[in-house]
């Protein structure tokens, strides 16, 4: 083989590698592009179906008679409690995680502005640990939500 056609051949293969190189950069950008849209997808999924669990609880809790309004309170409060989890974990992106945001904030004014709601968490509190996520929550937002203590336990610390 001449040194002409081993030159040619080296060009070839250096070319072919940029290419495959421009290839891989631009997969790289579409593979990441396609990520930020399926986390985006699976944020708005989570967040309907929290919505929906919500207004199914709030739904619940207006509709049971008397004796089952504890009970039913308690799974409005657990909701609570796992969506203070999903957003501190940053679960939801963007918008979503505004938006789930801004539900808190409003939902743990409204039950500091309700006797009923301070009473019925107060027979709640187990443990030390009781509603710790809601806490850490409250503490995060203290000066959006004014310092409202809505926990027993969140009088001394918060």
């Amino acid at each position: 083989m001449s040194k002409e056609t081993i030159d040619a051949i080296a060009l070839g293969a250096n070319i072919a590698t940029l290419i495959a190189f421009v290839l891989n950069i631009a997969a790289l950008f579409f593979a990441g592009y396609q990520l930020k849209i399926g986390r985006r997808g699976t944020s708005a999924s989570a967040l309907i179906a929290l919505n929906e669990s919500f207004r199914q609880a709030w739904l619940h809790f207006s509709n049971v008679d008397e004796g089952g309004k504890q009970h039913a309170f308690a799974d409005i409060m657990n909701l609570l409690e796992s969506a203070c989890v999903i957003f501190e974990d940053g679960m939801l992106v963007g918008k979503g995680g505004r938006l789930l945001e801004d539900y808190l904030c409003h939902v743990f004014t409204l039950i500091q502005q309700s006797d009923d709601a301070r009473n019925r968490i107060k027979a709640m509190m187990a443990t030390e640990k009781t509603f710790e996520y809601i806490l850490a929550f409250l503490k995060k937002h203290r000066k959006r939500l004014n310092g409202i203590t809505i926990l027993p336990q969140a009088v001394d610390g918060f």
